[in-house]
């Protein structure tokens, strides 16, 4: 029988198309990848947070200091989790490049 108390996945791992995502939740859940580890972390409840998708790696791959999207992905809990999430994504006209 399965563990019940082991975390099952809601959304499966994935980058967000956009140029970055702002969330907010109440309750653990959103997990984003560690690349220099490999593991799964949990971002912050109770903050907002920026995550880069894949439309701001594209605008900055040429740059410097290149934004890498940020792979990530949410788990179910045993209490209902309200969450708020954004996406947004700016074409190059629109932002004045």
């Amino acid at each position: 029988a399965p563990d019940d108390s082991t975390p099952r996945l809601g959304i499966p791992a994935h980058v967000d198309f956009g140029d970055f995502t702002l969330c907010h939740s109440l309750w653990e859940g959103l997990e984003v990848l560690d690349r220099e580890t490999g593991e799964w972390q949990p971002l912050p409840t109770h903050e907002l947070c920026f995550i880069s998708g894949s439309g701001l790696e594209t605008t900055t791959k040429d740059h410097q200091h290149q934004v890498r999207a940020v792979q990530h992905r949410v788990m179910m809990s045993a209490v209902e989790r309200l969450s708020f999430c954004r996406l947004h994504g700016v074409s190059a006209r629109q932002s004045g490049a």
